[in-house]
Parts: C-alpha cells; structure tokens; sequence
C-alpha cells in the first residue's frame, strides 16, 4: 500500500453505456482522450443522444494542465509520481 492508500478494483475497458451512465468521463492523457473521441463520434453516429458525459484530461484540474504520468512508464525517483499528480487537483 503505497501512500496510505488501499486500491482494492481493478480497471476496465470502456463501454458504450459509459457514456450516458456518468457525467464525466476523464482522460490520463491526449492520446486517451482522442480515442475517448473516437468512440462518442461513433456512438453519436449512430444516436445522437448516446453520450451525455464530459470527457477531459484528468490534469486540466491541475493548475498547469499537465497530462497525468502514467506509472508504468515513469521514475517516480524522478519525477512527480502519478498519486502526487492528483493530489494536487483542486
């Protein structure tokens, strides 16, 4: 358990009912988003009315809009760990 806290799920994919289930929709990154896009074009295609959440980056809460590190692909040693990241967002 790192930083106190206990993460007891685990992720998955997407799914077309995602998108009106929930009213937001958050992104880690710009290619995440595009595909995020990707598929409410798709889905809007086919329904207009199929997506009602907002998607964006999970770091445009973050005061300087970066994109969330992705932890498998980081040195936490080295730069700002993904927990931090969104600790940060207010």
């Amino acid at each position: 358990m790192q930083h106190n806290v206990s993460i007891n799920h685990r992720a998955r994919q997407i799914t077309p009912s995602d998108f009106t289930k929930f009213t937001h929709i958050l992104a880690a990154d710009g290619s995440n988003l595009r595909r995020l896009q990707d598929i409410e074009r798709q889905l809007r295609e086919k329904d207009p009315s199929s997506s009602t959440a907002e998607m964006k980056l999970w770091g445009s809460y973050l005061s300087d809009s970066k994109p969330i590190t992705d932890p498998y692909y980081v040195d936490t040693e080295v730069s700002a760990s993904p927990y931090m990241m969104l600790f940060n967002i207010h």
